[in-house]
């Protein structure tokens, strides 16, 4: 991991790939999750959970828009190249999965969808 602006925690095998988790602020990262390229680079206030965040830019600029909380994705959420980038609002768990899946998304997304 590298280049945290603040408050961030990352749990272990976490934030691997080149700029991975690059400019992370007030976010929390489960086990396994942000891997490759840029994945959760620029996340803010995004609470990650295990085995998510997978493929190139996965999670990236991820913000919440709909109100003052914090981005919660589940496990298992937002595998594959660009899944919930620049996503504001929160991913439940299995969800996301697939190049481009969930991209921009400012809805909530439930479990096991899309």
């Amino acid at each position: 991991c590298e280049n945290f602006v603040s408050n961030v925690t990352v749990a272990d095998g976490s934030c691997y790939g080149m700029g991975a988790c690059a400019g992370l602020t007030l976010s929390d990262i489960g086990e396994g999750s942000c891997l490759q390229f840029d994945s959760c680079s620029g996340a803010r206030n995004t609470i990650v959970g295990d085995m998510s965040c997978i493929g190139k830019s996965a999670c990236k600029d991820t913000t919440m828009v709909i109100d003052d909380g914090d981005v919660m994705i589940g496990d298992g959420s937002c595998i594959g190249e660009d899944a919930c980038k620049a996503v504001g609002a929160n991913v439940g768990s299995g969800s996301c999965i697939g190049d481009n899946a969930c991209m921009e998304v400012m809805k909530e997304v439930g479990d096991n969808a899309c």
